[in-house]
């Protein structure tokens, strides 16, 4: 153990900052001390008394953990007669690792030779276009009562008063024509017009009501035309549907269906079927929102 100690402080000793003879002679002092002990004790570093696994075993023992090394020296202490060695501090860490091996692989859980597939989580069924119009109605919140039923069929919206409904259909940011949320009267996808005779206005036929307010709330909607009516007609040109001077339209087969994005957002759309198009389109804001 002695030995080992002198070994360690040569290992140890502090290295020179600086070339001043305090230094250097500090230097040489604590160094010196170390060799002289350790040729009394018959292992002199110039000779072969003091072998280079020696100083590796103490190289090595500092180098280890404290628990080890805790470990090593009350091995070495249970056996005084038998000399420490770089062998057997070896044999002593290869010991230590298959042991940790070991109670590590205990630890495991049994794997099962069947492989489980992680389940991805289930894809949302898209109704097809038969049930579109019963899942829409039935996910609709009423802006008055908040049942589930459309605005139009509500008794509380239906007991107002056609100015009363004019004013609930604007704060609530619903559609003219279909009394919906989510567009405009100009986008809105079943370009409904008033049913009232001599009226065909482009609002709801709830939303008719005498010649000063309809004139007043047709106004409105007429305002928000001139923004987007060439625009529209651009649209319209490029999926091949136009309409003359005399307001006359090309009647096409439609199809209401619901389109599904990535992130799971759905949205209510109407498909133009024209066999004579050859490429398929997709109004701008609807791929911007995709």
């Amino acid at each position: 153990l002695i030995i080992q100690t002198h070994i360690r402080k040569l290992l140890d000793t502090t290295p020179c900052n600086d070339a001043s003879l305090k230094t250097s002679r500090k230097f040489y002092d604590e160094i010196v001390q170390h060799i002289r002990a350790l040729e009394a004790l018959g292992k002199n570093p110039s000779s072969p008394e003091l072998t280079a696994s020696e100083v590796l075993l103490e190289i090595f023992k500092l180098k280890t953990h404290l628990s080890t090394r805790k470990r090593w020296e009350t091995l070495i202490l249970s056996e005084p007669s038998k000399a420490a060695n770089l062998e057997d501090f070896l044999r002593f860490l290869q010991d230590g690792i298959r042991v940790q091996e070991s109670v590590s692989m205990s630890d495991r859980k049994p794997s099962s030779d069947v492989t489980i597939r992680t389940k991805s989580p289930p894809r949302k069924k898209l109704p097809s276009v038969a049930a579109l119009h019963t899942e829409i109605r039935s996910s609709e919140s009423c802006v008055m009562c908040r049942e589930h039923h459309r605005v139009s069929q509500c008794p509380k919206f239906l007991a107002e008063k056609t100015q009363d409904r004019w004013r609930i259909a604007t704060s609530e940011n619903l559609c003219f024509r279909c009394l919906r949320r989510g567009h405009k009267g100009n986008r809105c996808p079943e370009d409904k017009r008033c049913d009232y005779p001599s009226c065909g206005k482009a609002h709801h036929k709830l939303l008719h009501g005498d010649k000063g307010t309809h004139q007043s709330r047709a106004g409105e909607t007429s305002s928000e035309k001139p923004t987007t009516e060439k625009d529209e007609s651009v649209s319209s040109a490029r999926i091949l549907l136009g309409r003359t001077a005399s307001e006359k339209e090309n009647l096409l087969q439609t199809a209401r269906a619901i389109l599904q994005s990535d992130d799971g957002n759905q949205f209510l759309v109407t498909c133009l079927f024209d066999s004579g198009c050859q490429r398929s389109l997709i109004r701008k804001d609807l791929a911007e929102s995709l």
